[in-house]
């Protein structure tokens, strides 16, 4: 189905509010959340000259706002597809009964996810401190009562793209499945970097296992950049910021993106489609699945393991999605990786087993 038909029988146009109306909602929801007690206060950092600390700082201001205001934001239904889609990944490639490593895990929001797909064991690693603080008080709070994860948890604080996670994973841990949702993107700063995040993905993923992520679509953002006369590509709730239309090297092609109740002015880095995939291929890893987003929507929405996430779970077939939400879907791509080698045999799975154990998070939190 083409994309311009597949437009018009997902997105409601009716539903699209103006631009007052969205920034009026959104001012809204900066007041509640400002006028809210936290029992937490987040500590903010002030900016750092470095990349790596200003995307820490941006995400470490962002506090976890609740279910509640979650479903109050004007983006609403793209956090909900955004969601559909890990979950669509999370179900077809990570190992059930297996041990799982999160990068860039921010403050947990895939635990659920994981929870779900029964995995056995989790780690989650991110480079913002106070996220990483957020996503154990997410798994500890579900103790006792009928919500809590079977899973045990390891939380890792450290920037990925710069430091090996194998100096604080125990040897004998391996890997069956490694994700690395909306973040992958930052490590493409430089190849140092590229190549540290790709090392830690696959240095303890077992043969067999796969290696998903979901990145900034470069052929789409490139292609929408050269469409334009500015340097700028934008609609009510995305706009990114380019320096130039001419990109010859793999690596730093910085811009700077905003999305609506999501990310503010934060640098980001363009992740050249085929160089990625080659890249990736020099760590033993090769493509099982690369789609962009609308693309992966077509292919699975309907299939018969995913149907109830798309009608039941997410509800994206309610017409509620907006124009300028499914044109901002359309600049990210789903990448999944098998890495080399013949697979493990599979252990046997109990599924009634639980694994749970509360993470203390002055102690239990590894530093890189």
């Amino acid at each position: 189905m083409k994309r311009k038909e597949q437009e018009q029988r997902f997105v409601s146009a009716s539903t699209t509010p103006d631009a007052k109306e969205i920034a009026a909602k959104f001012q809204r929801l900066k007041e509640e959340k400002n006028n809210r007690v936290q029992k937490y206060p987040a500590k903010r950092q002030k900016p750092a000259d470095d990349i790596a600390s200003t995307v820490a700082g941006h995400y470490n201001n962002r506090d976890d706002v609740g279910v509640q205001m979650r479903k109050e934001s004007p983006i609403f239904n793209l956090k909900q597809f955004n969601n559909w889609i890990k979950s669509v990944l999370i179900k077809r490639y990570v190992k059930q009964g297996g041990t799982v490593l999160d990068l860039c895990c921010g403050k947990g929001g895939d635990l659920q996810k994981f929870q779900q797909n029964k995995v056995k064991t989790y780690y989650g690693a991110d480079i913002a401190d106070k996220s990483v603080k957020d996503a154990v008080q997410r798994y500890n709070q579900t103790a006792g009562s009928n919500k809590q994860f079977t899973f045990a948890a390891n939380f890792i604080s450290g920037d990925c793209t710069k430091k090996p996670l194998s100096s604080v994973i125990p040897a004998n841990v391996t890997f069956d499945s490694v994700s690395c949702q909306f973040a992958l993107h930052y490590s493409f700063e430089t190849e140092q970097q590229a190549r540290q995040l790709m090392l830690n993905a696959t240095e303890k993923l077992k043969s067999g296992g796969y290696f998903v992520c979901t990145v900034p679509d470069a052929y789409v953002l490139v292609k929408k950049l050269r469409s334009v006369e500015s340097l700028t590509i934008q609609n009510k709730i995305v706009k990114a910021c380019f320096k130039t239309k001419k990109f010859t090297e793999v690596f730093g092609n910085q811009y700077s993106f905003e999305l609506l109740d999501a990310i503010d002015d934060c640098p980001e880095y363009l992740v050249p489609c085929k160089d990625f995939v080659a890249l990736a291929k020099e760590y033993g890893l090769s493509v099982v699945e690369e789609k962009n987003f609308h693309e992966f929507f077509e292919t699975w929405s309907e299939h018969d393991d995913f149907k109830f996430l798309t009608d039941r779970v997410y509800k994206l077939r309610e017409g509620n999605m907006t124009a300028d939400e499914w044109e901002a879907i359309y600049l990210y791509r789903a990448f999944v990786f098998r890495k080399d080698g013949q697979a493990d045999q599979q252990d046997a799975y109990n599924p009634s087993q639980n694994f749970f154990k509360l993470v203390d998070p002055l102690k239990d939190i590894k530093y890189l």
